[in-house]
């Protein structure tokens, strides 16, 4: 995590100025790239140094915040019709709604270096709810209505995080409530009111709704 920023030191000289103070932290940092991710960014950035390329673009997106999240489709209109000379982009900030001015900075990202005469769109993702229920069993030494509350928190976490266009399989439902400590046993479980993977297109997003474990 990000420490405490101060600012001391003058960048360039202010007439009159010889220093400065600041005992007052800077706040609402963000944590540096890690390895893994500036890795999978760095072949992006050395293909977006030409612009009007599907690289360019996908960099031009990518550089508008570190929680980004966006699928690319080219050649093709949103309702899945072929429409040469045009692309869509499907962004979302984590929150599946993400706000208008959010959409805005994508799409001045794009404006940058897309082609001449191409056109494009960009489009918030459509929320597909899941509605997961269960029954858990505990062991010996825990509290159940603790052990309930922990795993619906890692139900909420892990199926909130899934990226644009990515399933929801059902058995991985029974997996999150394993991880949880004191979980023993889990039966009862449904997605939806039924027993099949919740399965997405590109520009759909699942964010969990009720969960109602017992």
């Amino acid at each position: 995590m990000l420490g405490r920023v101060f600012i001391n030191a003058l960048s360039a000289s202010i007439p009159g100025v010889d220093t400065v103070s600041n005992p007052a932290p800077f706040i609402n940092g963000t944590d540096p790239q890690t390895d893994p991710q500036y890795k999978a960014g760095f072949p992006l950035f050395l293909q977006s140094l030409s612009n009007a390329t599907p690289a360019a673009i996908r960099r031009a997106v990518q550089s508008v915040g570190e929680n980004v999240d966006f699928t690319y489709t080219e050649n093709q209109s949103l309702a899945g019709v072929f429409q040469p000379g045009f692309f869509f982009v499907i962004a979302d900030d984590g929150s599946g709604s993400p706000p208008s001015g959010f959409l805005t900075a994508i799409g001045n990202a794009i404006e940058a270096v897309r082609g001449d005469s191409v056109t494009y769109a960009v489009f918030p993702p459509t929320v597909v709810t899941a509605n997961v229920a269960m029954v858990i069993t505990t062991a010996t030494g825990f509290v159940h209505a603790t052990v309930v509350a922990a795993v619906i928190a890692a139900l909420q976490a892990q199926i909130n995080v899934l990226p644009i266009g990515a399933d929801l399989p059902y058995t991985f439902l029974s997996s999150i409530a394993y991880s949880v400590p004191g979980v023993t046993n889990v039966t009862a479980i449904t997605l939806n009111g039924g027993t099949a993977d919740l399965v997405t297109t590109a520009s759909q997003i699942i964010k969990i709704g009720t969960a109602a474990v017992s």
